[in-house]
């Protein structure tokens, strides 16, 4: 039969982005204020917030990826250097039964404020796979293997403005989505070898 599920929980405007855990008992928001917030799904019929949201920063976040234990977190660019200014958070989301979420780090994509367009992880979760608006550094390559320290491991500039991806673990490849009439999907295979 259906299942009616009522409005119990407002969680602001949620145009930012949402995941699922791989055992289908939380859910994980991004707001365009600059929250993140975990809610517990395991009854279906009758989702709830667990715990306080984390406020990121005070740009709008765009994209989230998780994995078991981690979140990843794209927020819009603002200009200038900082943590304040950094688009990129890395959240712990292990043991939810237990622990809150909390930041563990964040990363700052450059000075010129670059909007979170897709965030996707390599096959072996090592790597980011950053899609921006930054006109000069649209896809961007994070080394996340250590993610107390986190660097770019490789730039790539594409042919116009970013507008959707997706990343093939079969291929390692990622494939773009752009507004170039000569190349509104661009393929990109990053080498990615640590």
């Amino acid at each position: 039969g259906k299942t009616t599920i009522s409005a119990t929980t407002t969680i602001y405007e949620p145009s930012g982005d949402i995941k699922v855990s791989s055992d289908g008992n939380y859910a994980y928001v991004v707001t365009d204020e600059g929250k993140f917030f975990r809610v517990n799904t395991s009854n279906k019929s009758s989702p709830s917030m667990d715990g306080s949201p984390i406020t990121l920063n005070d740009s709008d976040v765009l994209r989230l990826a998780i994995t078991d234990t981690r979140a990843y977190v794209g927020t819009q660019g603002i200009t200038g250097s900082g943590s304040d200014k950094n688009e990129i958070y890395v959240i712990n989301i292990a043991n939810p039964a237990s622990q809150a979420p909390f930041i563990i780090n964040s990363f700052n994509l450059g000075d010129n404020g670059h909007d979170v367009q897709s965030l996707n992880f390599s096959a072996d979760t090592k790597s980011l796979l950053v899609l921006t608006k930054n006109t000069s550094q649209d896809f961007q390559v994070l080394d996340i293997n250590n993610e107390l320290d986190i660097s770019v491991t490789g730039t790539l500039n594409l042919l116009d403005t970013v507008k959707a991806a997706d990343w093939s673990n079969n291929y390692f490849t990622e494939y773009v989505v752009g507004q170039v009439s000569s190349a509104e999907v661009q393929v990109v295979a990053p080498d990615l070898k640590f």
